[in-house]
Order: C-alpha cells, then structure tokens, then sequence
C-alpha cells in the first residue's frame, strides 16, 4: 500500500511554503529508480526542515502539493548547496526528471544560484507529487522550501548569500587592518591573527556555497581542509596573547601539538576526504575546549584582561556544538542551528580584532609613558651634569691656568737650555776657526765646523720658535744649506733645492741636518777642483715616507772602497735613529744620495 504524504496547499496568502511535513525513505541500495520509488511506501515523516546526520545511504523526498493559487510557476529550493546528487521528479503526461547537483557550473542550472533550486509548473487548482533524491558526503539536513518564482529571485538579494558577503568585506578590513600593525610593530601574535582571520574566510566561503559563482565548486571537499589551518593560527595567536609561556607553560606544549595534528589531518584531508574530516572535527573541538581551560586557569591567577576573550571563545564553542549537533543529526534543522556558528565566529573575529587594537593601544600608551619617564629622567640628568660640568670647567679652568704657567715656565727653561747649548756650539765653533787660521790648510777644519753648526742650528732654530717638538722642514733645511755654503763661498757652488713644507720631529730633523751635512761636504771635497758644482736637493713626503735625496754632479762615489770613513759612518748611525730609516749611493751623471724613513704623525703645513 503507498502510504500518501501530508498535501501542501499553495496559496495567494504567502509567497513561500516553509512549515510543512514530508515523507521520506532512506535508499540503502543507492541505485533505486523513480519507477521503483513510486511504488515503494514511504513510512517515515519529516519536517521540511531536516536533519539526518552522516548516512550512506541515498535519501527520497515525496510531497505532495496543491495550487489554490493564482501561480503556477514555483521553485522548490534545498536553500543548501552540497548535495553530489540533487534530483527532482515530477509527472507531465510521463515522470521528468530536474537534475541538479553541487558540480554542476552555474551557467548549466535552470536556477542560476549556489542553493540546489529547481523549477517547476504546477496549473491552477491541480496536485502534483514531486519526489526529490539527494546524495553526498556531507551529512544530510537542508530546507524545503516552496516559492513563487518571482518572490524567489527577488528574496535572493536579502539572502544568506548577501550576507555572507557582507561578512566577508568585514574579514577583508580586520585581515587588511592587523596585516598593518603587524608591519607597524613587528609583533608575531598580529600575523597569527591574520592567518586565522584568513583561514576563517576561506571556510566560510567554502560552506557558504558562494564557490559555485566563481567556478570553483569542484574544490569544496580539498577547502575543508581550511577549518583545520584556521585553528593552527587560533592556538598560536592565543598562546602569545595569553602569555602561556609565562603563566602556563604545560599549556604551551598542548596546544602547540594539538595545532600540529589538525595542521596534519588537514594536509592529509585535501588528498582523502574521508575520514580525516571528522578526526579534524574532533580535534577542533579539543582544541576550543584546551584554550577555554587555558584560559579560565590564567584568569583565574590573576590575568583579568582575558575575559573578553573568554566570552568570545565560549560563544564560538557554543556555536560549535550546536552546528555538530545539527550536522550529526541530533538537532532539528532551524535558522539558528544553521547559521549561529556563522555569527559566532563573526563575533570572535571582531572581538579579538578590538582586543588586539586595545594591546596596541596600551603598547603606544606604555611607550608614551616611558618616554615621558626617560624625558623627565634626562632632564635630571641634564641638571645634574650641567652643574657637574659647571664645577669641572671651573676646576679645569684653575688647572689650566696652573698649567699655562707651568707650560710657559717650561718653554722658557727649555728656550734657555737650548739658548747655552747653541752658545756652546758656537763657542766650539770660534776655537776651531781659531785653530783653522794656524794652519797651512785651513780647510781641515772645515767639515768639523759645519758639523758642530747643523746641530748648532737646530738649536737656535728652537729658541726663535714656538713649537718645540715639531720642526719646519722647508725653514731650517734651507738655512742650513745656506749655512754649509757660506763654508765654501770660495768655491763655485750652484745649489738647487726643492723642500716640502712640513713638520718633522726635532729628534729625526737633527739626524737629517748631520747627514745633509756629511753629503753636501762630502760631494764638495771630492768634486774635481776644475768645474763648478751643481747640487739638486729635495725632501719631499712620498705615501707615509720622507725622501730626502742630494745629486751632484761630481764623478762619483764608490761607497764600498769609503766603508772606514768618519763621515759615512756618522751617516749610518743617524740613519739608524731614523724610523725604518734607508739610505742608499748610485750613480746617475753624478752620485745620488737617498734617503728614506717612516713619517710618524708629521703633517704637511
């Protein structure tokens, strides 16, 4: 006997027929046809808003509806999207077939929109029976509904559909928004959040159906794994915000595995669906409740700013129950167990968006209060070295006025000093220019004098100058040279001079002025008495080196047949007071003498 299923009288009084039973019969084989299903009795009622939970088997709708309307086009609408299978059958002269399914392209259905729809033609005052087949993975509840087809498409803009959207935009502006701090402040709990936030919208549009409109639907199954990626960034962005660390450190460990295990079954789950999406189910719900706990425990230690936390996550995990509930079939189909999670979440997302632009807020107030702490702290300070600085300069001021007059004193000790020393210098000069004229050679003396006067001369150099450590080259090389040629102003002597002005130390400029005074002697008394001489000095600064270099034109000098005389042994041992100092004889139309050594700390003037 075929049992008859409640009639549904459409109306002019409404625009949609929600409130009504239907019949249905649960298809074990998967493989019944509609000629088998119109003799099969269906037995067990429903509402038209049911719920199954996960079955295998393929699920039959039969309802019957009169039209007492003035409408005869309707559209019978799942108002869900995920049915592999969603067929509708009625009877035109012979039994027609409306097939629809979630991988069918937009473009292809006869109702162009994510909720699983079909329409239909029913005349006035006549009955149709419509019988409906669905199949799919996802567990079996939706919403029969009944319009008229123009109230259909017009509802559709204040559809769920429409407020997703507006869900999303929102989302965009909190990811886009904490993106910005996290680039501003460099702390990782605001990339985590974005992560979440991201990961939350990708699943909401993944159950919302809105995939259809972009083509996409064939992914539905691989985005789930979505919900699992969202919680790995919820575990640790609530493990930097609850400082677990710090105040529950176990707490840190559990949770960072657990987020480990619903990142795992969501990578193995986009490759097998079944059944990695129900172990993450139950690690995402494991996980909410491990961060209710954690929560609760630190708040009770003190740590009151979680507290909106705490409302937030219990809202979403009461959310979450109630749609586990719907989906395993253990709570009838309704508005609120539908979409409750949607607002939930929705809610959490906003309210740790605030929570975390609060941490920002106290982040710039503690760094404006710590700037006013070190501004009033440098303030201090600066009094406090003001006065100190005040008392220092005071202090250094009498010190170097002490010093000043220690230093002048010094200078003119030194002054004095070197005054007798060139005075004693002169005085041996004066004996032995004395002894030089009661000699039939009175050159004999010659080299010995000028010797005692380039040493003479670095002294009274010194008394006439400021600097007593640093010495002007170009000044007193030119003046000894003059000197030395005074020597021998009876001979025709031709002196070319190039000499850089620079500062040389008072020690390395006396062992240049003897050696200088050893060349120039040297080169005049081995100069053949029938030409004139020409002599070319220079001293110049080469990289870090000072080059002194004297070219005569004489015949040369063998330095190796002179190793035993007085004065090229005197040039060896000043050239070794020198700093790395070299000299070396070669010939060149003449001899050339050169000398270098290492310039410390002279500098040109």
């Amino acid at each position: 006997m075929i049992a008859n299923p409640p009639q549904v009288v459409l109306h002019d009084s409404g625009n949609l027929y929600d409130e009504f039973q239907v019949s249905y019969y649960r298809d074990a084989t998967n493989a019944a046809t509609i000629e088998e299903m119109i003799n099969t009795s269906f037995k067990e009622e429903s509402s038209n808003k049911f719920s199954f939970g996960y079955i295998k088997d393929t699920l039959w709708f039969k309802i019957k509806l009169k039209n007492e309307s003035s409408k005869d086009d309707f559209i019978l609408s799942l108002n869900e999207h995920f049915y592999e299978t969603a067929n509708l059958y009625y009877y035109d002269t012979s039994w027609k077939k409306l097939q629809n399914e979630v991988f069918t392209p937009l473009t292809q259905r006869s109702v162009q929109t994510s909720k699983l729809s079909f329409e239909f033609k029913i005349p006035q005052d006549a009955s149709q029976t419509l019988y409906i087949e669905l199949n799919g993975k996802f567990p079996y509840f939706g919403d029969l509904v009944v319009y008229k087809k123009e109230y259909f498409f017009s509802h559709q803009l204040l559809s769920m559909e429409s407020f997703f959207i507006f869900v999303f935009g929102v989302l965009l502006i909190i990811i886009l928004f904490n993106l910005f701090l996290w680039l501003k402040l460099g702390d990782k709990i605001y990339i985590y959040y974005v992560g979440y936030t991201f990961f939350a919208l990708l699943y909401l549009i993944n159950i919302s159906g809105l995939l259809a409109y972009l083509d996409l639907q064939y992914y539905m199954y691989k985005l789930h794994f979505t919900v699992g990626f969202a919680i790995v960034f919820l575990n640790l962005f609530s493990i930097e915000y609850f400082n677990a660390k710090r105040h529950l450190k176990y707490a840190t460990y559990l949770l960072k595995f657990l987020a480990f295990c619903v990142l795992l079954f969501g990578i193995i789950s986009v490759f097998i669906y079944t059944p990695w999406n129900k172990l993450i189910t139950y690690t995402v719900s494991l996980s909410i409740v491990s961060l209710i706990v954690t929560a609760l425990i630190i708040y009770k230690r003190g740590q009151h700013y979680l507290k909106y936390y705490i409302f937030a996550i219990l809202l979403y995990f009461i959310s979450i129950i109630t749609f586990t509930l719907l989906l395993s079939g253990a709570l009838n189909y309704s508005f609120f167990a539908r979409y409750f999670f949607l607002f939930a979440l929705v809610v959490e997302i906003v309210v740790f968006s605030l929570m975390l632009a609060d941490r920002y807020n106290d982040i710039k107030n503690k760094q404006i209060q710590t700037q006013k702490q070190l501004i009033s702290l440098q303030n201090n300070q600066n009094k406090i070295l003001e006065e100190e600085v005040t008392k220092q300069t005071q202090s250094l001021q009498d010190a170097n006025g002490k010093l000043s007059s220690l230093v002048q004193e010094r200078e003119l000790l030194v002054k004095e000093v070197f005054h007798r020393v060139k005075n004693n210098f002169h005085m041996i000069s004066a004996f032995l220019w004395f002894e030089s004229k009661k000699e039939v050679n009175p050159n004999r003396f010659s080299e010995l004098i000028n010797r005692i006067k380039s040493m003479s001369l670095i002294h009274e150099y010194v008394c006439n100058s400021k600097n007593l450590l640093h010495i002007n080259a170009e000044e007193y090389l030119v003046e000894l040279i003059n000197t030395i040629m005074r020597t021998y102003h009876n001979m025709h002597v031709t002196v070319n001079t190039k000499i850089e002005a620079m500062h040389i130390d008072f020690d390395h400029i006396m062992s240049m002025g003897i050696i200088l005074n050893e060349i120039i002697s040297n080169s005049v008394k081995h100069h053949p008495a029938t030409s004139s001489i020409t002599l070319e000095i220079t001293c110049l600064k080469k990289s870090d080196n000072i080059v002194l270099r004297i070219k005569d034109n004489g015949r040369g000098f063998d330095a190796k047949s002179q190793q035993t005389g007085f004065g090229l042994e005197l040039i060896k041992d000043f050239s070794k007071k020198l700093p790395q100092g070299q000299f070396n004889f070669y010939q060149d139309a003449g001899t050339v003498f050169e000398l270098s050594f290492k310039d410390i700390k002279n500098d040109k003037i």
